[in-house]
């Protein structure tokens, strides 16, 4: 079993995760700060009267008489400390290890009237005492995370058509296959070009995109041209048809000059198909995104998938404000069949969330993995969330092995034919001090399956880690 103790920041803005990228939140007296910060509007503050809060000067600067052009100032600071006990299973040598995480994030958000945006962000994050040195996510002295243009043409029918090129964050669907890596130290950010088609509640987003690689040095990230990312996202709602849900369809493509699976190395070019409906009816929620994939891959073919859900019930007790859900959330994910055949079957995530299946399993991703997820939310009042959660995880095809988010090949898992990877449960909540400051902290505990017993040390791994985060 896996304990988590945890009140996390990225948390509180989670909720907020299955619109992101899918529209512009509309302007409210004490907006929420989003995933995509650029998501943001602060318009409604061209009224002095509405500047009611501490940093609302922030967030318009009038640059002319009549304040059509206006500048928004914004930022992070997230102070993080953690402890792993027996990290990777025993795999290291070093059975404690901790470490002091450190990310600040800075961005200017400049409207040149209607039609003309121009955003920026710095990024710096920092790692102190980790034995073995910093981790590839966990450094990167000081970065340009965002830099990119918008060019909108407006259209009938409360429609526009926006191009927008530079580096940028990117956020589709629920994370599953794009996330801006919110949980680990540094963020991923694309050096893209995208359309963005806006037609009344319907959005179409095609885009073609590198990830940027991350160095630890100052100002050295680069543009990954081993790897192209390109796609079309269509997101809108179901009303007429479904009351409260919304579709999204989407192909995306990805190539790879180079990847390592169990299978053996090669290039990859691999075409993803799928969709996702999501909705709330009478207090029942549901989240479902199906996908296939199909391509090529060192001269052969490439056929997976992967089927996810997550229904859930929110309550109201009679006494007062207190809510609570209760969900259960099911991952399926295709796995390789060995070298018996020249066809690839194990399912690669694209780019998802850190946090695929929560801390400190943050090693593990959804390539050739069962999973399943109970959960129950808890929120005693306002400022505090509560979510317990468990995970059982299996690999899916016993020829495959583990991976890591990113696809990476973690363990072979040859030398077992065991399916039992482990199990997590978990407590996850965050307590909201105020609009700008979250308190957190993070406890752990996963116990490992047959399989992991098999092929590596097979301890069991803790984890804790408190932390604070400010944002504005």
């Amino acid at each position: 079993m896996l304990l988590t103790l945890g009140l996390s920041a990225g948390v509180a803005r989670s909720s907020q995760a299955q619109t992101a990228d899918s529209a512009v939140v509309k302007a409210t007296p004490s907006p929420v700060y989003l995933p995509l910060r650029y998501e943001e509007d602060y318009a409604y503050l061209h009224d002095p009267a509405r500047r009611t809060a501490a940093l609302d000067g922030l967030k318009f600067i009038g640059l002319n008489s009549s304040a059509t052009r206006y500048l928004t100032l914004g930022g992070e600071v997230r102070l993080r400390y953690q402890y792993y006990r027996n990290e990777n299973w025993g795999l290291g040598s070093a059975r404690d290890n901790s470490n002091m995480l450190q990310r600040y994030m800075l961005h200017a958000d400049l409207h040149l009237g209607p039609y003309v945006r121009l955003f920026g962000q710095l990024k710096s994050s920092w790692q102190n005492g980790r034995t073995g040195g910093p981790g590839p996510l966990d450094e990167d002295r000081l970065a340009v995370g965002q830099a990119f243009a918008d060019a909108v043409l407006p259209l009938r029918h409360d429609g526009s058509l926006t191009v927008r090129a530079g580096r940028q964050e990117l956020y589709y669907g629920n994370g599953k296959l794009v996330e801006p890596r919110e949980g680990p130290n540094i963020r991923l950010s694309f050096d893209a070009v995208r359309l963005l088609l806006r037609l009344q509640q319907w959005r179409v987003d095609g885009f073609v995109a590198q990830p940027v690689f991350n160095f630890p040095g100052l100002n050295d990230d680069r543009r990954n041209r081993q790897q192209t990312f390109w796609g079309l996202y269509t997101t809108g709602p179901l009303s007429r048809l479904i009351g409260g849900a919304s579709l999204d369809v989407y192909y995306i493509g990805l190539h790879n000059d180079q990847i390592a699976y169990a299978k053996g190395a090669g290039p990859e070019t691999r075409h993803t198909l799928g969709f996702r409906l999501a909705g709330r009816r009478q207090g029942w929620d549901y989240d479902t995104e199906n996908f296939y994939q199909l391509g090529s891959f060192a001269g052969g073919s490439v056929r997976a998938w992967a089927l996810t859900g997550d229904v859930g019930y929110t309550y109201t007790l009679r006494w007062g404000r207190r809510t609570g859900r209760f969900s259960l959330g099911v991952a399926v994910s295709s796995g390789d069949r060995g070298h018996s055949e020249t066809t690839l079957r194990t399912m690669n995530p694209l780019y998802p969330t850190g946090y695929y299946f929560g801390p400190p399993a943050t090693f593990l991703g959804p390539s050739n993995t069962i999973g399943l997820r109970p959960t129950v939310t808890l929120k005693p009042n306002q400022a505090l969330t509560l979510a317990f959660s468990g995970n059982l995880l299996w690999r899916t095809s016993p020829h495959d092995g583990l991976y890591t988010p990113a696809a990476t090949l973690l363990l072979t898992g040859q030398t077992s034919d065991s399916r039992y990877v482990g199990a997590q449960g978990s407590l996850v909540g965050f307590y909201q001090v105020q609009r700008h400051l979250t308190l957190s902290l993070l406890a752990a505990y996963f116990r490992t399956g047959r399989l992991l017993e098999a092929i590596t040390p097979g301890r069991d791994v803790a984890y804790v880690s408190p932390g604070i985060t400010f944002v504005f």
